[in-house]
């Protein structure tokens, strides 16, 4: 069965809740409020999409490199609207510097996003705040031997 709807995704298996077993992973439910949610929402509609990928993205900040061990590119300037996020982010995670990429993504389900290692050249430190829906992010071992599913609610970071 292909999940209709983003909730259908949460009706089986077990979900890492609170996860304990991930090195360096953190979780913080209601990071964000329901109106700020939505008005980022909002905002995010009419940015400048991209759909080169199998999903819509918005980079802000320096953008992908293309190959791997290509030299990232600045893609355009974090907008004002999104500034006191990427602010409150980079103050509250444990962040070494103010965040200097930003990659909005929107998974329609069944889509999802591939096991990856992500781009090296944006630091050790991933932050992601979670909009419009509950979320599995599946924790995979470099291996492959080893999976972590854990459910993260929306509005969380």
């Amino acid at each position: 069965m292909t999940p209709q709807h983003q909730e259908e995704l949460f009706l089986t298996g077990d979900l890492a809740s609170p996860p304990v077993a991930i090195p360096g992973f953190c979780l913080r439910e209601n990071y964000i409020t329901a109106d700020q949610e939505k008005e980022l929402i909002q905002r995010i509609e009419t940015g400048p999409w991209q759909s080169d990928y199998r999903r819509r993205i918005q980079q802000y900040g320096l953008g992908y490199a293309g190959e791997r061990g290509g030299t990232p590119t600045w893609v355009r300037d974090f907008p004002d609207w999104l500034l006191p996020l990427a602010e409150r982010v980079a103050s509250d995670g444990p962040m070494e510097r103010f965040p200097e990429n930003c990659v909005i993504n929107e998974y329609i389900p069944p889509l999802g996003i591939a096991p990856h290692k992500d781009y090296p050249a944006f630091g050790p430190t991933v932050a992601c705040v979670s909009l419009g829906s509950d979320v599995v992010l599946d924790f995979v071992d470099a291996e492959g031997a080893g999976r972590i599913p854990v459910h993260v609610p929306a509005r969380s970071f």
